[in-house]
This record gives structure tokens, C-alpha cells and sequence, in this order.
């Protein structure tokens, strides 16, 4: 039986899950898909760290209040 090797499974293996796993200035990808927000897959700069949620500044399309569970890690190419 083949392995689920999706771009879709990858991400949410690197989904950030809480505030112990990410840090301020730390790049991340949006995943939500939220009417008005911003567009899935962009990338932004965590500023702030809360609870429940994270700051980020997502450049032109401005900074935002975002839940963990619509932000994931993004690869660092070695």
C-alpha cells in the first residue's frame, strides 16, 4: 500500500499546535481560509506570541490576529 505523501498531509505535520512552538520573528504560512482575511498559503513574520493566538505581519496584506491551528512552520532550506 502506497504512503499518503500529499503537499496536504506535509503541512499539517507542520502545523503549529500552541505557543511553545513558535517564536516571535519566525516565518509561517497562513492555512486558513477565512472570507476577508488573508490568502491561504501566505507567508508572514510572527510579531507577538499569545495564548491562543499569534500576531503576524504579512507584509501588503497587513498584519494580523491569527489562531495556531491556521499557521504552519515553514521549511528552512540547509
Amino acid at each position: 500500500t502506497p504512503k499518503p505523501s500529499s503537499a496536504a498531509s506535509d503541512v499539517y505535520k507542520r502545523q503549529v499546535k500552541s505557543a511553545a512552538s513558535v517564536n516571535a520573528g519566525q516565518r509561517v504560512r497562513y492555512l486558513g481560509n477565512v472570507a476577508g482575511g488573508p490568502e491561504l498559503g501566505t507567508l508572514g513574520v510572527v510579531q507577538k506570541i499569545f495564548a491562543r493566538k499569534a500576531v503576524v505581519d504579512m507584509g501588503k496584506v497587513g498584519t494580523w490576529n491569527v489562531p495556531y491551528y491556521f499557521l504552519a512552520h515553514v521549511r528552512v532550506a540547509a
